[in-house]
């Protein structure tokens, strides 16, 4: 039987056909090995995968693998990662968003094959880029700090210049 973790896991790899796999709600960590090779969209895949773990988050895995790319706008540490974004006046699409507990913001793009590296900072301060290789905590995860909630649930924008600086 799905939990409730798993169920909105399951969910959101059914609506957006992404991999996803279970991850730590305390750490954020991967909670099985290899999650990119085990992660899946199918649900029988994840009830199998989640199973031991039943009050888990999950991860959305980047790059390739789901044809996405993640700008990670943190505000925390005494870094305010939206002001530096708004610095930058970038002509941003409408596209998917999702507020993270820490008020930052997750902002999905579609990316396909393109293999669009990790950087933290690099783009400005606190302003991460989670490609190839790299992970989210997808919408809906509870976590002790709070819960993801997805603010735009638009279709995801084709924006690669945005995210390979």
């Amino acid at each position: 039987m799905f939990s409730e973790p798993m169920k909105t896991a399951a969910g959101w790899a059914d609506r957006r056909i992404w991999k996803v796999f279970p991850v730590n709600p305390d750490t954020k960590a991967p909670l099985v090995t290899d999650p990119f090779g085990k992660a899946s969209y199918k649900e029988h895949e994840i009830l199998k995968l989640f199973s031991p773990f039943p009050k888990a988050a999950y991860g959305i895995p980047c790059g390739p693998i789901n044809g996405i790319t993640v700008l990670d706008i943190d505000r925390k540490n005494g870094v305010d990662g939206l002001v530096e974004f708004h610095k930058l006046e970038l002509d941003i699409p409408e596209t998917a968003v999702v507020k993270t507990p820490s008020n930052g913001f997750h902002i999905y793009f579609e990316t396909g094959d393109l293999k669009v590296p990790n950087s933290v900072s690099s783009i400005a301060p606190g302003i991460d880029v989670r490609g190839l290789g790299g992970y989210v905590v997808g919408p809906d995860s509870i976590t002790p700090k709070g819960t993801r909630s997805e603010e735009h649930t638009s279709e995801l924008q084709s924006r690669p210049h945005l995210v390979c600086r």
